[in-house]
């Protein structure tokens, strides 16, 4: 066309074409270095058309848009510029899915209002390349190797173990038609930081989960390797009957009832642990003096015991507990758990406070603490120091009945602030002192928090010279954004 123009310059029709060929190029040139078929444009920016189209309008159709096929040693496609691939129809089922029908889409948001179990996908075939994005409220599930769906649809997450995806987290999987199976091939977390966040514990290399870097206070030390915890040295509240008082290598700690298939953290006080199984389930064992174990009695277990949540809770992602140690006085501890909807919950030792439930009775089951200032947030990140005198006073053997007391932060998705519990320092941030706070507290002044550490305790000597001096304090760190 020399002018505009809006018809058609060739058209080629076959209504009743079945096994021939509508258009053919061939070259048989030995030596061909030009092109067969070459389509080119140089419009300018009002340029907005299509150089070539390919559609099969045809809902039920099984053919495929364009094949190439190259046996020889050059590229397949060779692109220059940006490719998209489009999203499908975004998948709000929740609960467990089963043969998930994510549709004829490479990319598919998960958007499901409450948390979705993904046991398989159906319509897999070889090399199909498929990225979840959980652009969902809550954390979705990539089920390994679940029995759920039918053998050709089951996922391989190549961690041995179920996979969560929290919300903005995205997973790439590849169809592998000769072993039936999706396979995870990477992904990447919402911070940019994590690849995938799993409730696995062992990658391909098997390589160990040790115990939570804020847990400070135990006696002995604990972790996670090949989908069991162990346990060695001076922990004789966390074996099988409380014997040997030492063991000089590991040993397995045992579980009451049928074991979970995988394990993703533990976090561990003096003479207490709590561990989450890779379905998140909690586990605790060890002394329970003031309910630790969340057993709902303050008997002594020397097997993990599995822990009971109030209905509506989710399965829990972390699990927190005081962060320092003192070997002069007899230890209480306090544990917090959040939930895949940013719930908090509860147990323990509460004579500050501490808990956040309004009041300073201890707890021996967990109860929820997000109600007042935490209603309807979502909470990232908690950080407990060790138990601090609140009165600050007494000795190593007057105040002992006082070292109960721990101080608590926690931000929000927001990057909100929130601090309760003992105060004697003003480590809570709320402009007082010798006063505790019984519920979670807006700290005002802080904006866009992106980590918190609360640490320090009382310094008993055991000798009656320190006069039980309490330091604690808190850092925080803000983002200038």
């Amino acid at each position: 066309w020399g002018a505009l123009g809006t018809t058609t310059g060739m058209e080629l029709t076959a209504s009743a074409l079945t096994s021939g060929k509508l258009l053919s190029l061939n070259s048989t040139s030995q030596a061909q270095t030009g092109s067969i078929l070459n389509i080119s444009a140089s419009g300018g920016a009002s340029s907005t058309g299509l150089l070539a189209q390919l559609n099969i309008t045809s809902s039920t159709s099984a053919q495929k848009a364009l094949q190439l096929l190259n046996i020889g040693t050059g590229l397949s496609m060779d692109v220059q510029g940006a490719v998209a691939f489009r999203k499908g129809s975004d998948f709000g089922g929740v609960g467990t899915q089963n043969n998930a029908n994510l549709g004829n889409a490479s990319l598919v948001r998960l958007t499901g209002i409450s948390a979705q179990i993904i046991t398989g996908i159906a319509s897999g075939t070889d090399g199909r390349m498929l990225t979840l994005m959980n652009a969902g409220n809550a954390t979705a599930t990539i089920s390994n190797q679940s029995g759920l769906s039918t053998t050709a649809n089951r996922i391989i997450t190549g961690m041995g173990a179920d996979m969560l995806l929290a919300p903005n987290q995205s997973v790439l999987m590849v169809y592998d038609s000769s072993s039936l199976r999706w396979r995870v091939v990477g992904g990447a977390g919402g911070n940019g930081s994590t690849i995938v966040q799993t409730l696995a514990t062992s990658t391909v290399a098997e390589m160990p989960v040790l115990v939570s870097e804020d847990s400070l206070e135990q006696y002995g030390h604990m972790f996670i390797y090949k989908n069991q915890i162990y346990t060695m040295g001076n922990a004789d509240n966390f074996r099988s009957g409380g014997s040997p008082n030492v063991a000089a290598s590991p040993v397995i700690v045992p579980v009451n009832g049928v074991p979970p298939t995988g394990w993703s953290q533990i976090v561990s006080a003096a003479n207490n642990a709590c561990a989450i199984s890779n379905v998140g389930d909690v586990y605790c064992i060890g002394t329970a003096g003031n309910g630790e174990l969340g057993q709902g009695n303050t008997t002594t277990y020397s097997q993990l015991m599995k822990v009971t949540f109030p209905g509506g809770a989710g399965r829990i992602t972390k699990l927190y507990t005081n962060s320092g140690f003192n070997t002069q006085v007899t230890s209480v501890a306090s544990y917090y758990a959040i939930d895949e909807y940013g719930k908090v919950y509860a147990w323990g030792a509460n004579a500050q406070g501490q808990l956040g439930d309004g009041t300073q009775t201890d707890r021996y089951t967990p109860t929820l603490i997000s109600t007042g200032a935490l209603l309807g947030k979502v909470v990232t990140k908690i950080s407990v120091s060790d138990n601090a005198d609140s009165s600050a006073v007494g000795s190593a053997s007057t105040g002992q009945g006082h070292r109960e007391g721990a101080s608590v932060a926690a931000i929000d998705s927001t990057g909100q602030l929130y601090t309760w519990g003992a105060n004697s320092n003003g480590q809570l941030a709320q402009g007082a002192t010798y006063s505790s706070f019984l519920a979670p507290t807006v700290v005002t002044g802080f904006n866009n928090v992106t980590d918190i550490a609360m640490r320090g305790g009382t310094d008993f000597c055991g000798n009656g010279n320190c006069g039980g001096f309490s330091h604690v304090w808190l850092t925080v760190v803000t983002s200038l954004n």
